[in-house]
């Protein structure tokens, strides 16, 4: 950490340790720690702006993949895994599947990055690439589901978007 300056920022989440807390369990060198305003929209927050999105997105394909592999290999309960094979996924998803670029895309659509030259404009459409989208309905086609969830929502699923709270433009500001 030195000679770097490190911007750590924060949503309201729950699991987050309050700043006063924080300053007294841990003294940070060179870090700062920004707590975004409570139930702030994706308008602000980068990971809700697309990236955990993304991320969704790639996991569902990889659990999708081994699903299909199951079957293909007649295993029994093929839909259940425990704790460390999901986590192994989702590390495979963030490591190799998620773009730096669209993570870029996201904090400047955030207005937290500034405009670099190398980083292409937010695209207007999600920030999924349209052939992960394609590979998902074939592997859910492949499972042969009798009623199978439209892929959209499957990665963006109504209920996760639903608030108890709706700030207005005046009270994020």
């Amino acid at each position: 950490m030195a000679g770097r300056n490190v911007l750590l920022i924060m949503d309201n989440c729950s699991a987050h340790i309050p700043l006063m807390q924080l300053a007294s369990v841990v003294t940070l060198c060179n870090t700062t720690v920004f707590y975004l305003p409570p139930n702030t929209t994706s308008k602000i927050q980068p990971c809700d702006a697309g990236i955990i999105r993304s991320l969704k997105a790639y996991y569902r394909r990889r659990f999708i993949r081994l699903l299909i592999q199951r079957l293909q290999d007649k295993v029994a309960d093929l839909e259940k895994i425990d704790v460390l094979e999901a986590m192994h996924i989702a590390v495979a998803a963030w490591s190799m599947d998620v773009k730096p670029k669209t993570i870029c895309n996201c904090f400047r659509h955030c207005r937290i990055r500034t405009t670099d030259a190398d980083v292409t404009p937010v695209p207007k459409e999600p920030l999924i690439d349209p052939e992960v989208i394609k590979d998902l309905e074939e592997q859910v086609q492949e499972l042969r589901y009798r009623n199978p969830m439209d892929i959209r929502n499957l990665i963006d699923y109504p209920v996760e978007r639903e608030l108890a709270y709706v700030p207005t433009e005046e009270e994020i500001v």
